[in-house]
């Protein structure tokens, strides 16, 4: 548990540096949205690659190509 408290704590100091230098914060936001927009562009590519297959009458799955 000491272990947790003591990463909770680092991460609260991170915070602390960051909410005062107005760049950094920007810096910040700016990193996370890239990641947030990634990571929805990935489950978006998947779910698009997942509808490109489709099932033949024996039940096996081919690709289907435009």
């Amino acid at each position: 548990m000491a272990e947790k408290d003591e990463y909770i704590k680092e991460a609260y100091e991170d915070l602390k540096k960051l909410s005062l230098d107005e760049q950094k914060r920007l810096e910040y936001e700016v990193r996370q949205k890239t990641i947030r927009d990634h990571n929805s562009q990935m489950k978006s590519t998947e779910r698009r690659g997942k509808k490109l297959w489709i099932e033949i009458g024996s039940g096996m799955k081919v690709p289907l190509f435009f």
